[in-house]
């Protein structure tokens, strides 16, 4: 789960893939000054109305903590139904516009005596995003709608709300699920149990999902009964649920039972796990870069950075950032960020970290476009 505090800082980070910047006949080029091409990211946003885009420029703003303006093109998108910009906004709302003032530590106070109406609504604004969010399946909504809503009306009123709109059938099946999740925040595990039996007998096309609730809710860090959490697990995974084979696929690797750990993780579509497996917890450095180098071959961005961390990791640099490099050619401004971060940290090489921060942020990285404004080099 993505913390509360880091949730602006994710903003950049997690809308650094918005590639594009010379799209629509637009070319933003880096190197012309920060006004510049803020306005040029501005003008084709405008041109192309493209989200890609349009949470680029959001990004940006938050950066600059332009909420206001952030806020006007995160809606743009999260009106579509753009999951991540519905979180960004409930992010701004919960943190940004809570803390600018100078005197945070005196509006707490006062949103805490319940005298400050401005926090209050900034907090409840962010509910109304994150249950958005939450609603388009955008996995760190959850947590961060659950706590807000412990923050503003507190456990028992929070309860109370969700059964209150459930019995006067509103939006039934969503805040079923919402108070399902705020149970389990609450530790009310047997009321959990009872909601999710209940979606179980009302939606039985998503019996799988409540199976591998029903498995976490007997973890060994909330009801410690690790044979029920298994079964759950095992009833999920007869109905296709690739959460509960990957989990299948954790404890088996855990009790050493390779063989049928990498079965999960490959029913689960997740053979990266496999690799991760033989490196991490069999320590098999050979069989690991094997499994690397097959998944590599699939073509897909993800496997192939899988083996640049793994070079990384035995510090052979050069194939690392020949292997990036092939991702930048298909399009991932993130493979670019990493090139820069082997420049820096391990190679030493300021200079090439700029120029690869540069090829980042000429692909349309917020996290790249950051850096590079607060160095001056834009």
């Amino acid at each position: 789960m993505i913390k509360m505090k880091l949730v602006l800082k994710y903003c950049s980070l997690l809308l650094a893939l918005a590639i594009g910047v010379n799209a629509q006949g637009l070319e933003c080029k880096v190197g012309q000054g920060k006004e510049i091409f803020m306005n040029c990211l501005l003008q084709k946003a405008k041109a192309s109305n493209a989200l890609k885009d349009i949470n680029l420029l959001g990004a940006l703003y938050v950066a600059d903590k332009q909420y206001e303006e952030a806020i006007l093109w995160y809606k743009k998108s999260a009106i579509e139904g753009d999951a991540k910009a519905a979180f960004f906004l409930g992010g701004i709302y919960d943190e940004a516009l809570g803390m600018q003032s100078d005197k945070f530590s005196d509006k707490v106070k006062t949103y805490l005596l319940g005298k400050d109406e401005a926090l209050l609504n900034n907090q409840k604004e962010a509910i109304k995003w994150y249950k958005k969010a939450a609603k388009a399946n955008y996995d760190d909504a959850m947590p961060h709608l659950n706590e807000m809503m412990e923050k503003v009306y507190g456990k028992k009123d929070t309860v109370k709300l969700y059964q209150k709109e459930i019995k006067e059938g509103k939006d039934v099946y969503w805040n079923k699920r919402f108070l399902a999740n705020f149970y389990f925040r609450i530790n009310e595990y047997e009321q959990r149990i009872k909601i999710l039996n209940e979606l179980i007998e009302e939606y039985p096309k998503q019996k799988g999902k409540w199976l591998v609730s029903l498995g976490n809710t007997y973890m060994e860090k909330f009801l410690n009964n690790k044979e029920k959490e298994i079964e759950y697990y095992h009833q999920a995974a007869k109905y296709g649920n690739k959460t509960a084979m990957h989990n299948l696929g954790i404890y088996y690797g855990d009790k050493k039972d390779y063989k049928t750990a990498e079965m999960w993780f490959r029913k689960a579509g997740k053979p990266e796990m496999v690799c991760y497996m033989y490196k991490k917890i069999v320590k098999d450095k050979d069989k690991a870069l094997e499994c690397y180098i097959k998944e590599a071959e699939s073509g897909k961005v993800y496997d192939t950075g899988r083996l640049a961390e793994f070079y990384e990791d035995k510090k052979e640099f050069n194939k690392a950032i020949e292997l990036y490099k092939d991702i930048v050619k298909l399009g991932d401004s993130g493979a670019a960020r990493n090139i820069a971060v082997i420049y820096k940290y391990d190679l030493k090489d300021n200079e090439k970290y700029i120029q690869w921060y540069k090829v980042a942020a000429s692909m349309g990285d917020a996290k790249a476009i950051q850096l590079l404004s607060k160095k001056g080099k834009l």
